[in-house]
């Protein structure tokens, strides 16, 4: 009888003896989201040793499923200059403002930092830099290289039918400077581009374009002057930066997990099982999945068509884009019963193939393809032609309307 009096005398004097907080501790669990290099629109091939490149789409859906996870208190948020336009900048920043709008919390620690890091780091809730941090913002800029003078040196000339006063494609090579609409093109995109950097960065830090733009002119900051001018927070080691996020969340312990929703690679080398196993994985194409649901195939075409195959490039990246690859792809979506368009900013393609004039002997399984579709596009295709080039020699109180009407 005497022994569980003692076991819970002994509990209770451990629960008082205790500090609190050690009796009520917290943890948080943040998630590391690290931008780098590039984000393609394309489905990476499977990596048999690790996790799948993220692509574009890939990475809005980590973000999204990260916004759906209740275990997930906040996004510690890494931008090491990746190569993004614009418009990949504003999706990004879209899915991580859903992600606070859920509640939770962004932060950011910089060490170095571009123009392209300030863009994406603005939605973060707290910035910090090390007294030592310095940025370099380079502006926006365009440039075009014209080669007519060194083509002539080497007695070759380029033959370029110009059909529009806004139409500059490959005026470098039949020109020796650049045309004055060219010019005031380049201009209009540099200078849009320009005023949406100060938009975003401004909105994102709560503080006037007018300093943004002091920034992007002084070019190189310190630490202290991005403070000066609200770009960041605070000024503080990396050690005091996590005991701020702690703080900032009321824990007392974080759990960073930088590998979130990705297959992690756990092989046991000692194990031969298990290399066994590894390369049947290599070895095995991927299941295809089907469904009995009505699909939409979508033709991806990227670059200037030329005759023949497609070719990837040896680089991994990039490549050409053939007619045949092109023609076979549209009869692999028709056999399937896939009807679908690549995207109507892009008809010129069917232009550009003549699917109007294509023999039945050489598409014999899509006659109504042929028809409906290929006469019905190259209409549509003939009137955003006219539209296209009375923009090209239109470029005033009109040009909105037409914009709209394209």
């Amino acid at each position: 009888m005497k022994t569980p009096v003692i076991i819970a005398l002994l509990v209770a004097i451990t629960l008082v003896c205790t500090p609190q907080a050690a009796v009520w501790a917290k943890e948080a669990t943040v998630i590391q989201l690290r931008l780098h290099d590039t984000y393609e629109d394309t489905l990476p091939p499977e990596n048999p040793f690790g996790p799948r490149l993220l692509h574009f789409k890939g990475l809005l859906d980590l973000i999204r499923e990260a916004t759906a996870d209740q275990n997930i208190a906040a996004l510690y948020l890494k931008s090491e200059s990746p190569r993004l336009g614009l418009a990949k900048v504003r999706e990004l920043l879209q899915a991580l403002q859903e992600f606070k709008a859920a509640g939770k919390r962004i932060y950011a620690f910089v060490e170095h930092a571009h123009l392209v890091d300030l863009l994406l780091l603005s939605v973060a809730d707290r910035i910090e830099m090390p007294d030592a941090a310095s940025v370099l913002l380079s502006g926006v800029s365009a440039e075009a290289l014209y080669v007519k003078d060194f083509l002539d040196k080497l007695g070759i000339k380029m033959l370029v039918t110009h059909i529009g006063n806004y139409k500059a494609a490959f005026e470098n090579f039949a020109r020796s400077d650049m045309s004055p609409e060219f010019h005031e093109m380049l201009e209009y995109l540099v200078e849009s581009s320009y005023q949406a950097v100060q938009e975003i960065i401004a909105t994102g830090r709560g503080i006037p374009p007018a300093r943004v733009a002091e920034a992007i002119d002084r070019a190189f900051l310190s630490a202290a002057d991005l403070k000066a001018l609200g770009l960041i927070d605070t000024i503080v080691p990396r050690d005091l930066f996590w005991a701020g996020v702690k703080a900032d969340l009321g824990v007392d312990t974080l759990k960073l997990v930088t590998n979130y929703g990705r297959k992690a690679f756990n092989v046991d080398l000692q194990n031969p099982f298990a290399f066994i196993k590894l390369l049947t994985e290599i070895l095995t194409p991927p299941k295809k999945q089907s469904t009995s649901t009505p699909k939409l195939a979508l033709v991806y075409a990227h670059g200037i068509i030329r005759s023949g195959k497609s070719q990837k490039s040896l680089f991994g990246k990039g490549g050409l884009m053939g007619s045949d690859t092109l023609v076979e792809a549209l009869q692999t979506a028709t056999e399937l019963r896939m009807y679908a368009l690549a995207a109507q900013g892009k008809l010129w393609v069917w232009g550009a193939l003549r699917i109007d004039r294509w023999p039945e002997k050489l598409l014999p399984r899509i006659p109504n393809l042929r028809v409906l579709h290929g006469i019905e596009l190259l209409a549509n295709y003939r009137r955003l032609t006219e539209i296209t080039r009375t923009l090209s020699s239109n470029r005033g109180p009109r040009h909105q309307e037409l914009f709209e009407a394209l």
